[in-house]
C-alpha cells in the first residue's frame, strides 16, 4: 500500500503553508468570503498517530485476555517485547503485523483471536486517549488558524448510531482528545456509518462543500491515504473546477495506494 508520486511533488511544512496561503489569494481575487476558508484535516495517520491505541490494546490483551494459554512467565516476556516496541515506536499499520512482531511464532496459533480483540476495542472512544499528535502537528494547525483558513476536522470515525456494530460511535473520545491536545477549534465531521467506505464519504462531503455557497468553503485537504487525496483531487478540480484548491498527502501509514494527481503535495512531516 502506499503513493506513487513525481520526487517534485514532496515538499516542506512551510511550502505548504506558501501554497495555501497563494490559494486564499486566489480564492479572494475571485470574490469568495475569505470568512469562510478552511481547510480539511483527517485525524487518523494524518495529525494523529494512532500507533500507540493499537499496542495499548494489545498490551491490556496480552495481561488479561484469558483466550490465551500463555502462563505468567510467557505473557511477561512478551510485554517486555512490546515495551521495547513502543520504545522504538515501530509499529506497523496492520494489527496482524504487530501481533506477529511482537509475540513471533509462538502468537500465530493466537492471531486470529488477537485480531477479533483489537477490532472490538479500536473502533470505540474508551482508547482514543492513546493517540498522540504527530510532531509539529498542534503547531502546523494553529500556524493555519493565524493565517485565517480555519482547520476543520474530516474523519473516517463514526458518530453513534444503534444499529451499528460500533454502536457507540467515536465521536465522544474524538473531542475529546482534540481538545487535551489544544488542536484549533473547528468543526469535526464524522461518518454516520461505520460500514460506509472513507472514499465515498470524503468525495460526498466534498461535493456538498466544495461549492462557492456553502456554510464554509475549504481551500486544502490533508489525509493519509492516497486513493482518498487522488478522488478529492478529481472531485475539487476536475469536478467542481476549483483550480487553487491544495491537496496534500501526509505520508506515514497507509491502507490504499494511488498514483498522485500532479496537483497533489506530498508532505513527510509537520516539521518538515
Amino acid at each position: 500500500m502506499g503513493a506513487r508520486y513525481n520526487l517534485k511533488q514532496v515538499v516542506t511544512a512551510n511550502e505548504v503553508l506558501a501554497r495555501i496561503a497563494k490559494a486564499r489569494n486566489e480564492a479572494i481575487k475571485q470574490w469568495f468570503d475569505p470568512a469562510r476558508f478552511t481547510v480539511r484535516f483527517d485525524l487518523d495517520g494524518c495529525l494523529l498517530d494512532n500507533g500507540p491505541r493499537t499496542l495499548a490494546i494489545l498490551g491490556h490483551f496480552i495481561r488479561h485476555s484469558t483466550r490465551l494459554s500463555w502462563d505468567d512467565l510467557q505473557r511477561a516476556e512478551m510485554l517486555d517485547r512490546l515495551s521495547d516496541f513502543v520504545r522504538r515506536g515501530q509499529v506497523a499499520y496492520a494489527p496482524e503485523e504487530n501481533w506477529r512482531l511482537v509475540t513471533g511464532e509462538s502468537g500465530l496459533s493466537f492471531k486470529d483471536v488477537w485480531v477479533g480483540y483489537w477490532r472490538l476495542n479500536f473502533f470505540t472512544n474508551v482508547w482514543l486517549d492513546y493517540d498522540r499528535p504527530f510532531p509539529g502537528a498542534v503547531d502546523f494547525a494553529a500556524g493555519l488558524d493565524a493565517m485565517g483558513v480555519r482547520p476543520t476536522y474530516l474523519t473516517g470515525r463514526h458518530t453513534p448510531r444503534a444499529t451499528s456494530e460500533f454502536p457507540d460511535g467515536m465521536e465522544h473520545g474524538t473531542r475529546r482528545s482534540l481538545s487535551a491536545y489544544r488542536f484549533p477549534h473547528g468543526s469535526m465531521f464524522f461518518k454516520e456509518r461505520f460500514e460506509l467506505s472513507d472514499v465515498i464519504y470524503k468525495a460526498r462531503h466534498f461535493k456538498e462543500y466544495g461549492r462557492a455557497d456553502g456554510v464554509d468553503f475549504p481551500i486544502a485537504i490533508f489525509d493519509n491515504e492516497p486513493a482518498i487525496i487522488e478522488e478529492i483531487t478529481r472531485v475539487m478540480i476536475g469536478e467542481l473546477q476549483v483550480p487553487f484548491f491544495v491537496p496534500v498527502l501526509v505520508e506515514t501509514t497507509s491502507g490504499t495506494s494511488a498514483r498522485l494527481p500532479p496537483q497533489a503535495l506530498v508532505l513527510r512531516g509537520f516539521n518538515s
